[in-house]
């Protein structure tokens, strides 16, 4: 049996793709949700859990926040309890996403305890499955257009409190730890402690040309109010991301008075990572074609249903490309040190000015199809079929260990 932890929706999105090749071949998976359900996570899981093989449990007890009754309610799931878990399923590979690891976590004995019994629970389940020589592997929660540079005002707060690195080095307990991109892992070698050893790059399964025509054939479209309008699509991007907010809100404001359009905007799943205030949403919901999509409303029904998208930064412009819906990029809203693989794809139309982003909108807009070298470059298309690939090295994966254990 495969274990596969799903903590939070936008990890479904990559997670499940990972696996959905296994899923069909028909190997035994036990996929468990320790975070509310939602649209996306529900339509993602309604793409493999109708395989025999493929089993469902909703562990939400085991999602506790950060406060100090959470922590303490943690021991619910300690390690002797996840031992007796791991066995009681027969688990062969634990699959996780990107996150802290359990390598080097010495310390005194207080410390020792606290993580042992009041760690979060993909903490435990590692330590629970090294315990049994289980291997743990991370897969991609995401697909970073960023190549170079920390994209992040937090994320470069961290790393100025490391020497300038992040401290990512207890991530060198998973047996593999996966990368779309060569320079994905170049990345984490020369902007992280980590040595590199265990980081492996397989490609993007979210993004394989395979699993998007799956996502979307029996994806309802999203559908709004629009009265022969273009739809247009928003997603509200991360500020911290180094992205101007005042002028963002200001094409915003100038796409929402436009008679052609039905504006949809939507907010990050996380919360608080793009959210607007109460003030700024009512100054852009009183424009006449402004239309607040709530943050539940899957990504997949709203890129199925816009005419075009306008995308800052996030790879969800890979699915649109792929469709063939026309993406413009206005680059200007987002600080030139900020460097994204979309910026060599002549697929997507960038624009350098806010009057250049407001004329682009329109129906007329056509770009070029996707070339060999999108999928390459941009969408991490490493193989002919990635999906096929990270099934094959997640068996190998697996079965390293139960030889191992045979031999024992």
């Amino acid at each position: 049996m495969w274990l596969v932890v799903i903590a939070s929706e936008p990890d479904a999105d990559h997670l499940i793709a990972s696996v959905s090749r296994s899923a069909e071949r028909g190997q035994e998976i036990l996929i468990c949700i320790i975070g509310p359900s939602s649209e996306t996570l529900m339509n993602r899981l309604d793409l493999v859990k109708n395989y025999r093989n493929v089993k469902v449990i909703h562990l939400t007890r085991y999602r506790t926040r950060h406060t100090t009754l959470g922590r303490l309610l943690r021991v619910q799931h300690r390690l002797t309890k996840l031992r007796t878990f791991l066995t009681k399923y027969h688990v062969e590979i634990v699959l996780q996403e990107w996150g802290d690891g359990v390598a080097f976590t010495g310390g005194g004995i207080v410390q020792r305890l606290r993580k042992r019994y009041f760690a979060a629970f993909p903490l435990q389940i590692q330590m629970a499955a090294h315990s049994l020589a289980i291997p743990v592997v991370a897969l991609p929660h995401g697909h970073a257009m960023k190549m170079t540079s920390i994209g992040s005002l937090h994320a470069l707060e961290v790393a100025r409190q490391n020497s300038g690195k992040l401290p990512f080095k207890s991530r060198e307990s998973f047996s593999a730890y996966v990368v779309a991109h060569q320079s994905d892992k170049d990345f984490l070698i020369q902007r992280s402690d980590m040595s590199g050893k265990n980081v492996e790059v397989w490609g993007s399964a979210r993004f394989s040309p395979q699993w998007i025509e799956k996502l979307y054939e029996s994806c309802k479209p999203f559908v709004g109010d629009s009265k022969g309008q273009l739809n247009v699509l928003f997603f509200l991007p991360k500020w911290n991301n180094f992205i101007d907010r005042a002028k963002t809100l200001d094409l915003l404001t100038a796409l929402g008075r436009l008679n052609h359009v039905e504006l949809w905007i939507r907010e990050h799943p996380r919360k608080n990572e793009s959210s607007l205030s109460d003030d700024e949403w009512f100054r852009l919901c009183i424009l006449p074609a402004v239309r607040r999509v709530d943050s539940t409303v899957d990504s997949v029904r709203l890129i199925k249903g816009c005419h075009l998208l306008i995308e800052i930064e996030s790879s969800i412009a890979i699915d649109a490309v792929m469709l063939g819906k026309p993406v413009i990029m206005p680059r200007y809203l987002q600080d030139q040190s900020v460097i994204s693989r979309l910026d060599s794809s002549e697929s997507i139309l960038r624009t350098v000015n806010f009057e250049e982003t407001v004329r682009a909108v329109t129906p007329d807009l056509k770009l070029p199809t996707y070339s060999q070298t999108f999928l390459e470059n941009v969408a991490a298309q490493r193989s002919s079929d990635t999906t096929e690939f990270y099934d094959r090295r997640l068996i190998s994966l697996a079965r390293k260990t139960t030889d191992k254990n045979l031999m024992a």
